[in-house]
């Protein structure tokens, strides 16, 4: 960075020359084109006399001298777009105070090396773009004030509409990439991030969260109805969620390995996968999924294709195609069922991939369910039993309380629906998946004497 207290002014994102930039000047003038007159810490834009295109040009002060790289253009607006990212890659701060810390330099490698190999990799690059279109590319850390955070806080709920839980969200990308910035030594100190939903709904005297969308028996049997006969995959994940209320991720990794057929359970963390705070439990395989499963196993080596992804084998198996994105795919079928309107996105009406999972939840506890079963089968971790846990799936009685409640509610469910489709997949089901007879699967052998 440059020994300055603040680092020089970046240009905009719009590529916005200085003012001495003259779009007429060609590069190939004599002279070369007009220089802008722009330095991005220790990185300034030149030209070489005679030469075909601009130069981040900079001071090695362990080899004592002037280093040049080309930007490899001799349009001057595209030089300095061209700086500024060279600069982002070249020129990481160590230990500098918050005053010579651009925020895009904290934004960008948390993007690069750590948000964008995670499910939420996309919401993580719309957070970041909210947070430099409000504070602009010129900002440093210093900027980060608690009244800039306030004002930013009142940007999103009147000019974007955001709850507060979501600008908690996507104040929480923030957080996550100063503190990054802070343990890897780029940065002394950070600021505090507002990130509580509870402040931020008080700052704006708005509810802290609203309820989510909750689906009735009758919705969720509606809801089924509406799944086209082609979205195979979508089916699959919908009777998956049902009987299992695993997150959306887990199911779309799923793959017959992960299932124990002689013990009768279902690992939903595949082996070698890191357990994390969204943890995913092992969980009895209820009677209804059971048969599901053979059918599919014999059809491909996953379960639930998204996007464009498959297999070779699913291929040659005429595998169905995949469901392009699951999150439109939820929301098409919420839509047909008239679940929601087309143009409806308020939180407590909205279908998402993770309707089923709380849906199924709330109606295990209306049942009776206790709430220490009803989080076990959900993977929230028990306090005081972690050891514990890594025994109880072997227990004949692990979890056959939510077991049975869920097979009841699959019954329940699949006789409200009208379509020639059905939840029990002995009955009706479309004919790309016929290819074996399910209600000849054996039911695994802890599932039998368990009598359900």
């Amino acid at each position: 960075m440059s020994s300055s207290k603040r680092p020089t002014k970046r240009p905009s994102r719009a590529g916005a020359p200085a003012s001495n930039v003259s779009p007429d000047n060609p590069a190939n003038a004599p002279d070369g084109p007009d220089v802008p007159d722009v330095r991005i810490g220790r990185h300034r834009l030149s030209w070489q006399r005679g030469g075909s295109s601009f130069y981040a040009t900079w001071w090695d002060a362990e080899a004592r001298r002037t280093r040049r790289a080309s930007l490899g253009t001799a349009d001057p607006e595209r030089a300095v777009l061209a700086l500024a990212e060279f600069a982002l890659t070249h020129d990481q701060p160590r230990n500098a105070p918050p005053a010579e810390v651009f925020l895009s330099q904290v934004l960008a490698p948390y993007l690069e090396q750590h948000s964008d190999h995670r499910p939420s990799a996309v919401q993580a690059r719309i957070a970041a773009g909210q947070l430099l279109d409000f504070w602009g590319d010129a900002a440093t850390l210093a900027d980060l004030t608690a009244a800039r955070q306030r004002a930013f806080i009142r940007h999103q709920r009147a000019q974007r509409g955001h709850a507060p839980s979501t600008i908690s969200r996507t104040l929480s990308v923030l957080s996550a990439a100063l503190g990054r910035a802070r343990k890897e030594g780029l940065v002394i100190a950070v600021p505090q991030v507002l990130l509580s939903p509870h402040e931020i709904a008080e700052l704006l005297d708005a509810p802290a969260k609203e309820q989510e969308r909750r689906l009735t028996v009758a919705e969720i049997a509606r809801f089924l109805d509406a799944i086209p006969a082609r979205s195979e995959h979508l089916w699959r994940f919908a009777v998956l969620a049902i009987h299992t209320l695993a997150r959306p991720d887990a199911l779309t990794d799923l793959r017959p390995a992960q299932l124990d057929t002689e013990l009768g359970l279902l690992r939903l963390n595949p082996p070698g996968r890191r357990q994390t705070k969204k943890r995913r439990p092992t969980i009895p395989v209820t009677e209804g999924l059971a048969r599901w499963l053979a059918l599919w196993e014999a059809r491909a080596d996953r379960y639930v294709y998204v996007g464009g992804a498959t297999t070779a084998a699913g291929a040659a198996r005429s595998q169905p195609r995949p469901v392009a994105n699951l999150k439109r795919g939820v929301r098409a079928a919420a839509i047909g069922a008239g679940l929601q309107a087309e143009h409806e996105w308020d939180d407590t009406r909205t279908v998402t991939p993770y309707t089923l999972r709380r849906s199924m939840a709330r109606l295990l506890r209306a049942r009776g369910v206790p709430m220490a079963d009803t989080a076990a089968w959900l993977g929230h971790s028990l306090r005081g039993m972690a050891t514990t846990e890594e025994y109880a799936d072997v227990d004949p009685a692990f979890l056959q309380t939510p077991r049975a409640a869920i097979d009841a509610l699959a019954v329940e469910i699949d006789g409200l629906m009208a379509g020639p489709r059905r939840l029990d997949a002995t009955k009706g089901r479309p004919k790309q998946t016929a290819a074996s007879d399910p209600s000849s699967a054996a039911v695994p052998k802890n599932q039998a004497r368990s009598g359900s």
